[in-house]
């Protein structure tokens, strides 16, 4: 959906260049209520729908970043699904679930990015800080991708008939 929505100023130039922020907040409201809604069949529609919307409005949030330079969007797809796919797969092969114990580790690191991106507002020229949160995000959000895919694994095994959509850590 976002692929598609963010072809859309393209065809309607005049739709984003005034009016760029709009999409941005209706994504943040739209994200906002998604965990609101109860996870059950009737809610089923409702639910799926809202992510249509987000995914809609994030794409064309992101239009004017694909249009400076089209090639770095196709750059950046390939590579997320490259670490996506490689990340997916050690993470199912590994034994027993092995790296479900990063969960602590990766939070902790997330609350440090979010510290070195507070300290960068009082420090905007430091390379170190510059370096440690470009670095050290890719680090932790490849963690991520294989720790949630072994929760998700481990709650399959476990019987737990929601795996829709990953939006609790427990």
């Amino acid at each position: 959906f976002a692929a598609t929505a963010s072809c859309i100023p393209i065809f309607v130039p005049f739709l984003l260049s005034q009016w760029w922020i709009v999409p941005c907040i209706i994504t943040l409201i739209v994200l906002c209520f998604i965990p609101a809604i109860t996870d059950d069949r009737m809610n089923f529609l409702m639910r799926s729908g809202l992510l249509f919307l987000f995914g809609s409005f994030q794409g064309l949030s992101l239009a004017p970043l694909i249009q400076i330079d089209p090639v770095l969007s196709v750059l950046a797809f390939s590579l997320t699904c490259v670490v996506f796919f490689c990340f997916s797969i050690g993470a199912l092969l590994a034994k027993k679930r092995s790296f479900l114990f990063l969960g602590g580790f990766l939070g902790a690191g997330l609350l440090c990015l979010f510290v070195v991106s507070f300290f960068h507002w009082f420090f905007p020229s430091s390379s170190l800080l510059n370096a440690f949160w470009l670095y050290g995000g890719l680090v932790i959000f490849c963690g991520f991708v294989v720790f949630d895919t072994q929760m998700i694994v481990e709650k399959f095994e476990n019987g737990e008939p929601r795996i829709w959509i990953e939006e609790d850590h427990n």
